[in-house]
Parts: C-alpha cells; sequence; structure tokens
C-alpha cells in the first residue's frame, strides 16, 4: 500500500488550486489580519503557512482546505443534490479557511473588509472557472461537485462505499494472556 500525502492527492486528484497571484494576496492579507498596522514581514509564519515556502505548496494548501469545505458540505446534506451560487459559498465557507475572520465578523466598510471580499470573491472566480472547465464535474472520494448554470454548482455526497458486507470465515479468535491487571495503590 503507497502511502500519499494530502498535497500529492490533491495533485493526483487534479483538484482546483488557487492562482500564483491570487495565493500571494491571500497570504499578504492574511498577515495583515495576524499583525494589524505593521508592514508584512517576508520569512513571517502566516496562519501556519510560511511565508518562504514554494508557493505552489501554498496553493495546493488552499486547494486542500476548499476541497475540505467542499466535503464537509457534501456530508452535512441530507443525501440530495443542492446547488449553491459559487459568490455566496465561496466567501462564506472560506474567509476563516483562509485565517480571516468568519464572513459574518468581517467589517466590510473598512478598508481590510474591503480587500478581503475582493480576495474572497477572486476565489470565487477562479473557483468557478475551474468547474466550468470541467463540464462533466469533478468526482471525488466523498462526493460529486459539477457546474449547474451561471454562478451556481451542484454538490451531492456519496454514501460510504467501504461500508460493504464482508463475508465471515467461521474461525473462532484465540484469546491469549498478555500480563496480569494492576491497580496502583498509594
Amino acid at each position: 500500500m503507497r502511502l500519499v500525502s494530502i498535497d500529492d492527492l490533491i495533485v493526483e486528484l487534479k483538484f482546483f488550486v488557487p492562482s500564483k497571484k491570487l495565493t500571494e494576496r491571500i497570504l499578504e492579507l492574511n498577515e495583515r489580519y495576524l499583525n494589524p498596522g505593521k508592514e508584512p514581514r517576508r520569512r513571517k509564519i502566516i496562519g501556519g503557512w510560511r511565508r518562504g515556502k514554494n508557493i505552489a505548496m501554498q496553493q495546493r494548501t488552499i486547494g486542500e482546505r476548499l476541497y475540505r469545505q467542499l466535503a464537509a458540505t457534501a456530508r452535512s446534506q441530507d443525501n440530495s443534490a443542492e446547488s449553491f451560487s459559487v459568490f455566496e459559498w465561496v466567501p462564506r465557507g472560506m474567509a476563516v479557511n483562509l485565517g480571516f475572520p468568519s464572513h459574518s465578523e468581517i467589517d466590510f466598510q473598512s478598508e481590510i473588509g474591503r480587500h478581503t471580499s475582493d480576495v474572497l470573491i477572486a476565489l470565487a472566480h477562479e473557483f468557478r472557472s475551474w468547474l466550468i472547465a470541467h463540464p462533466n464535474g469533478y468526482q471525488a472520494p466523498w462526493g460529486d461537485v459539477w457546474i449547474v448554470e451561471g454562478d451556481h454548482f451542484g454538490l451531492t455526497a456519496v454514501k460510504r462505499r467501504d461500508l460493504v458486507p464482508q463475508e465471515c470465515h467461521d474461525e473462532t479468535p484465540t484469546v491469549q494472556p498478555v500480563g496480569e491487571l494492576m491497580t496502583l495503590t498509594r
């Protein structure tokens, strides 16, 4: 059995990754939230990400967070396909995943709030474009995602495939003593 890291899995599954430019914008904004009023530093750790890391790794990390958010949303449904607005779901579902405050806590009248909105909408645009480029949708182990029409995407969970009844053998397991139980006394 081959062990695969989540980064390699995202690449192997050919799931969405944001552009380099958008990834850099997300990292800069993330640092502004972590250090309000300070100029961004080059080698600072940002939301668990190191600024000096390979940008491709950062892109995969953001893609992974979107992937996991889609999986969580799909699993929370009642086994029926649902349609979501890309421009509502991505900002609301991804703000915290990107190290920003929750969508309801962002002050969109402030300069940083407007910048956050721009970044989240840009992520929604890139994800929508990726979905459009996959007209047959994307099948993940947890379910399917596809573009429905315009700005909406469909999402459905797949029932667990690994819960298949297994054949039982008549072998009775043998029990072997491992040692004696001991109690700690004071």
